[in-house]
């Protein structure tokens, strides 16, 4: 995946509360560099792009 914008802390959290505001249900964004390392791998495996 080419990345052309680098999000910022910030962005990510003003993101999180747009999404629960608009979902109505509590969001968690973590960066890659946030998860545990155990977890990692397997996650980003299975995420999407929304």
């Amino acid at each position: 995946m080419d990345r052309t914008y680098e999000f910022m802390t910030d962005d990510i959290g003003k993101i999180q509360h747009q999404l629960e505001q608009l979902l109505d249900v509590a969001i968690y964004a973590f960066t890659p560099n946030q998860l545990p390392d155990s977890h990692r791998e397997k996650l980003l495996a299975m995420a999407r792009v929304i």
